[in-house]
């Protein structure tokens, strides 16, 4: 699975794209990356945008909460938002852990709608010109 992540916004804000199959080592792994970008981060909260559209065959939300799980909720965790989801068990499993474990979630449509939606949430990011 072809698996993009970059920084958005240096230190601020991690874009995740991921397409084609998924694969159980290679979510890990990545999930394993964010954490690490978030650790070298100096800013007390780094924000995650996460687009799924493009994977051909989508991780059962049983197995992606158990990977999320595993590799641990980073504390210095911001927003973490879904675009282009398409499975709905996926957004309701999301958004029922987070109720439990009070994260800060959100699905949008867009690339666009998220980054309105973070403008607003954390007026101290800078989006350049």
């Amino acid at each position: 699975m072809p698996y993009t992540v970059i920084w958005l916004i240096p230190d601020r804000v991690i874009y995740a794209h991921c397409s084609g199959h998924i694969a159980e080592d290679e979510l890990r792994e990545n999930l394993q990356l964010i954490t690490n970008m978030i650790d070298n981060s100096r800013f007390p909260h780094v924000h995650v945008i996460s687009d799924t559209a493009d994977m051909v065959t989508p991780l059962m939300a049983q197995n992606s909460l158990q990977f999320s799980q595993e590799v641990g909720r980073h504390e210095r965790t911001g927003w973490v938002i879904t675009i282009r989801e398409k499975a709905p068990l996926i957004k309701m499993s999301t958004d029922f852990a987070s109720s439990v474990d009070s994260s800060k979630a959100r699905f949008f449509n867009t690339l666009e709608e998220a980054e309105n939606f973070l403008k607003q949430a954390d007026t101290s990011l800078y989006w350049g010109s």
